[in-house]
């Protein structure tokens, strides 16, 4: 059961991180939703789009920046505490600092589920519902640029030229000429023609009709007629995926998905170890800033320093997960290997825990005034 100060102190916590969880996610959403908003416009989209779009990549934001919360909210309340001289009278009614931990742990809890929750299904699914509204937007997008009865440039040496688009964006008798490769260039002539989207690619079908092929150095020229004739688009989209298929894939799938298909997709181990890993050092966090907080003699003064050695011990831990998930992509099976080092951010809150109250090293004894012969801290 929850005493007084338990329920005090989960509220404020969460009131805390909602306030942090506002200002931090507002901000990066914002920031990332500036780079839709650019595309959008130039596509003559209208904002109705942009907002579902930006409600698709919240998810993402939301996981990305729940560690950051989890070790804000500790710190912005304890600091409270500590200013105010609530935990100093705390500690003098005979509570002992690992008591104090007791509402940090079920903030803990309740962070590291909603790390749980988005790290590993809804962010996957907001990614994924984003993948296929953007290549909706790069396929329209692209019709839009084809206009009939007009040559079109679609890049250095590739000339489009259609005669009429139905209602249903078919096009008809269809003129490309790609001179890329100026040696043998190729014009394609056709009927009619439609634009095609796969998971990867965007292809233009071409239906009934001639390839002509012209070797200058042979001065020869080939034709072939055709049913049907597929072209390759994707190179010429403005906006394509940089990243490689096997990545995509893995991340636009859900943790179960993952780990039922993780012997199919090479990345699939990986991808499962980074949202492991973010889930135990969301967990991790609250306690490391409660203790860091907590650390050495209390006083109204002494925040500042406190609250640099959380973040700066955050941070490092931070990195060397970035280090430890390059480790799991050379070598898939040193997976367990990764959890390092939230492991050693445990330790190193269990460790200022114990020096709460006292100096933390023992050299700094005497200059804090905490000897036997002085008075106590």
């Amino acid at each position: 059961m929850l005493g007084r100060f338990d329920r005090y102190a989960l509220k404020r916590l969460s009131g805390a991180a909602g306030f942090f969880a506002l200002v931090f996610i507002g901000l990066f959403w914002i920031n990332q939703s500036l780079a839709v908003f650019d595309r959008v416009i130039a596509d003559g989209r209208s904002l109705l789009v942009f907002l579902r779009l930006i409600l698709f990549y919240l998810p993402e934001v939301v996981a990305i920046m729940l560690p950051v919360v989890a070790l804000a909210a500790p710190l912005q309340f304890f600091h409270r505490l500590a200013a105010e001289r609530e935990l100093v009278a705390w500690f003098a009614g005979g509570a002992l600092p690992a008591r104090t931990l007791r509402p940090v742990a079920v903030f803990a809890l309740l962070m590291a589920a909603l790390s749980m929750l988005f790290a590993h299904f809804l962010a996957p699914l907001g990614r994924d519902r984003l993948s296929v509204a953007g290549e909706e937007i790069d396929r329209e997008s692209f019709a839009r640029l084809i206009r009939p009865r007009n040559f079109v440039t679609l890049a250095p040496g590739v000339t489009v030229f259609v005669g009429d688009i139905d209602r249903e964006g078919a096009f008809h008798d269809l003129f490309l000429h790609d001179e890329r490769t100026p040696e043998r260039p190729v014009t394609f002539i056709a009927r009619a023609a439609r634009l095609l989207r796969g998971e990867e690619r965007v292809i233009l079908s071409m239906e009934q009709g001639q390839t002509q092929r012209l070797d200058r150095n042979r001065h020869a020229l080939g034709t072939l007629s055709f049913e049907r004739f597929d072209y390759d688009l994707t190179p010429f989209l403005a906006h394509q995926d940089v990243t490689g298929p096997d990545h995509a894939n893995v991340r636009l799938l859900t943790t179960p998905e993952l780990v039922d298909r993780r012997r199919d997709l090479p990345l699939a181990t990986l991808e499962i170890t980074d949202r492991m890993m973010q889930f135990v050092f969301t967990f991790v966090l609250p306690f490391l800033a409660a203790a860091a907080m907590m650390a050495g003699p209390q006083g109204r003064n002494g925040g500042g320093w406190r609250i640099a050695l959380a973040v700066g011990i955050a941070l490092l831990v931070n990195l060397a997960n970035g280090r430890m998930l390059d480790l799991v992509h050379r070598s898939p099976a040193a997976w367990p290997a990764a959890f390092v080092p939230s492991l050693v951010a445990a330790l190193a809150a269990f460790w200022l825990l114990r020096r709460a109250g006292r100096p933390l090293l023992p050299a700094l004894r005497h200059r804090t005034g905490c000897g036997e012969a002085k008075r106590p801290c």
